[in-house]
């Protein structure tokens, strides 16, 4: 969670950005080296790290419209919210290239022993 506060609320202040979702491909490889960090420390689950992004993301989100920091828009929260879904996408295909390539050696493992 504290990576997904870190990443929304130190975004804000980068010149000219606004908004993380208005940083595209920079504020979504950040998310994706952080998923993919974070699926590398976990091997058993893909699913926390993605989701402690989402729920830091969203509370900082949260946090910065209830104190009226957040840049104004149109948007009313539940919305944003949804929408902060398809960001974290690129945190989950991040955590799952840990997983994948721990398959795949595995794979490979067991061709060469026969």
């Amino acid at each position: 969670m504290f990576v997904g506060h870190a990443l929304w609320a130190s975004w804000a202040y980068l010149p000219g950005k606004g908004s993380p979702w208005n940083g595209g491909a920079p504020y979504l490889g950040s998310l994706f080296v952080a998923g993919l960090i974070l699926g590398a420390l976990d091997p058993v689950d893909l699913w926390p790290g993605p989701a402690g992004l989402y729920l830091g993301q969203a509370l900082a989100m949260g946090a910065q419209v209830f104190f009226g920091l957040a840049p104004k828009s149109g948007e009313p929260l539940p919305f944003r919210f949804l929408f902060l879904v398809s960001l974290t996408l690129a945190a989950v295909f991040g955590a799952a290239v840990p997983d994948c390539v721990r398959i795949w050696i595995k794979y490979v493992l067991r061709l060469r022993e026969g």
